[in-house]
């Protein structure tokens, strides 16, 4: 019984099974293992190329923290093509599975309500004297900007074709839209835990549940299109914009050159140093987007 238990859910295994239970850790172990080799491969390339650059990392010795941010997303391709790898070789699929279909096109169309859902939420939080607009910056630096308008399409699409490229769709096949969309979204928030409760208790948990809803809007443009390129497109713009355009913080991260320049109060309203994504009026944004994807989406069981 243990052999075969062990056989079903083994991650390079192949076979089918109608175990539910069995199916969801095997898929869980699919992706954990595409998450690590991807990591792994990227942070293995980074460090080759600081010593062969010079730098002695096993003293501290790294590049500044913008070079460091931009390695970390460009790294993320590694991901992208492990997944690709892994759908491939070892689910003997095809990378249509994850989404990648010929309908590039619709990457786009995931820019119009991450733009509108933003300066909604921006046009509220100044209104309500939490944003302020300090005018445009005078030293901005578009090579690095647009560097990172490159490495958000990156960790866009990494985090989409892994969440819910594969993930979703994978456990979605045995499990049911819903569940399958809870285990992405915890696999999604995994890696913010750590910054949640820097300002307590309560924004964290408004944190989580906006990741939950943004869940939700991702999943189900996904659904919708049939593809990953519009979530991916809404996450990545979503992130370039907040972080690149606006210069808020993004999940907690600070910046000095996006092309406008704004200042914010950390409080509960404007989601502590976390930032927006931490913020009530967010969360009623995302919370009306989501009733209105999943009317307009005709998102079928």
């Amino acid at each position: 019984m243990f052999k075969k238990v062990v056989s079903i859910i083994n991650p390079f295994n192949n076979t089918d099974t109608d175990d539910k239970l069995l199916y969801i850790i095997k898929v869980i172990l699919q992706y954990l293992f595409i998450y690590i080799v991807g990591m792994l491969v990227a942070e293995g390339i980074v460090i080759g190329l600081h010593y062969a650059l010079g730098y002695d990392v096993l003293n501290g010795e790294m590049m500044d923290e913008n070079t460091m941010l931009l390695f970390k997303y460009y790294g993320y391709i590694i991901s992208i093509f492990t997944a690709m790898i892994f759908i491939k070789k070892v689910n003997k699929s095809s990378i249509d599975e994850l989404g990648f279909n010929k309908k590039v096109i619709d990457y786009v169309k995931g820019f119009l309500p991450a733009i509108i859902s933003l300066v909604i939420i921006i046009g509220i939080l100044m209104l309500l004297g939490q944003v302020h607009f300090e005018g445009f910056n005078k030293n901005i630096d578009f090579k690095l900007l647009f560097l990172f308008l490159g490495g958000f399409i990156i960790q866009g699409a990494m985090e989409e074709t892994l969440c819910r490229g594969f993930l979703m769709t994978q456990l979605n096949k045995k499990i049911g839209k819903h569940l399958s969309i809870l285990i992405s979204f915890i696999a999604f928030t995994f890696p913010h835990l750590s910054s949640f409760l820097e300002d307590g208790l309560l924004i964290g948990i408004v944190a989580i549940i906006n990741l939950l809803l943004v869940t939700y809007v991702f999943s189900y443009l996904m659904l919708k299109y049939k593809n990953i390129y519009a979530c991916s497109g809404f996450h990545s713009i979503w992130n370039f914009v907040l972080f690149g355009i606006i210069g808020l913080n993004l999940s907690g991260t600070t910046n000095n050159f996006s092309l406008l320049s704004f200042s914010a109060d950390k409080n509960f309203l404007m989601g502590g140093s976390y930032g927006i994504e931490a913020s009530i009026i967010t969360t009623v944004i995302l919370s009306i987007l989501v009733i209105r994807l999943s009317k307009n989406s005709k998102v079928k069981q």
